[in-house]
């Protein structure tokens, strides 16, 4: 088996799962992913181990797993947000707010702790919006909902990228 998959399985099978298989799918996408710094099914599966004869017996397999209703993306990536940003010690970490436009009428609004040139995203949301300029009154729902996330965990030493106003904001989140 491969070393990264053997890695990535024990962090997956802590979780709870419907079904073991599932852990092990994602198990062996999240591999992938990492090995072949893409999005790309076809890429994320070429090294699974099966018995599917035919590479797309194993693409079908990752397809059918990531369109399953029964597997829940908030129940397996909020446990592993914890236990990673847990185990990140004393470090001080960065939290990094983003907005992007989307077709000209949304506005994607994306909070992520950053550390050692990693992201990790915590909390993103799309809006309404005609301008990637967010107001405060928008901003401090989200950042309840972020400062929530990290009271959780314990942090509470984080610098802020944007500066002055957004600690602030986050301060006064409630």
């Amino acid at each position: 088996m491969p070393r990264l998959y053997q890695n990535v399985r024990p962090f997956l099978s802590a979780l709870s799962w419907n079904d073991v298989r599932n852990a092990d799918t994602c198990a062996w996408l999240v591999a992938g992913c990492l090995e072949s710094r893409t999005c790309s099914i076809p890429a994320w599966v070429s090294g699974r181990i099966s018995k599917a004869q035919f590479a797309q017996s194993r693409e079908i397999q990752g397809r059918r797993f990531l369109e399953n209703p029964k597997v829940d993306p908030f129940e397996i990536y909020a446990p592993l947000v914890f236990q990673a940003l847990r185990h990140w010690g004393e470090h001080r970490l960065v939290l990094a707010l983003d907005t992007s436009m989307l077709f000209g009428k949304f506005c994607l609004i994306r909070f992520a702790v950053t550390f050692r040139g990693r992201s990790l995203p915590l909390h993103q949301e799309v809006i309404q919006h005609e301008s990637a300029q967010v107001s405060t009154r928008q901003l401090l729902p989200m950042l309840a909902r972020v400062k929530g996330i990290l009271d959780a965990l314990g942090i509470h030493d984080v610098r802020l990228l944007a500066g002055g106003i957004l600690r602030k904001l986050l301060r006064n989140a409630k």
